[in-house]
């Protein structure tokens, strides 16, 4: 007889929204380039609300469907953002960047402000 889960679907819900914000976030800032989908289960099954030793439940419980419809959406995300990076649309701004570009938007103001 298979163990009951010991999480209910709202807790897996939340723990996936915290893992999807990481993701993204590590993708956006460069961190991360490539999605393994073990990896990801990996992660959300030692999230706190859950707290699985392993990610097997996650792969045959009754909680696949669910997860696989999640981590597709999730991996399009991820696409369009490694896509957006690569054609060129920069996602990381450095600090000197920004002071760079606000200066020069300020030098043009002025002279605007001039005429």
């Amino acid at each position: 007889m298979a163990r009951p889960v010991s999480f209910s679907s709202s807790d897996l819900a939340w723990e996936c929204a915290q893992v999807k914000r990481k993701l993204l976030n590590d993708v956006k800032k460069g961190r991360l380039s490539r999605l393994s989908k073990s990896d990801v289960y990996d992660m959300i099954a030692k999230r706190p609300r859950i707290r699985l030793k392993s990610s097997r439940m996650l792969w045959t419980g009754s909680y696949k469907e669910y997860l696989e419809k999640w981590f597709t959406k999730l991996n399009e995300e991820i696409q369009l953002i490694l896509d957006s990076a690569s054609e060129g649309e920069p996602t990381i701004t450095s600090p000197e960047i920004v002071a760079q570009e606000h200066r020069e938007l300020q030098a043009k103001v002025t002279h605007l402000h001039s005429l």
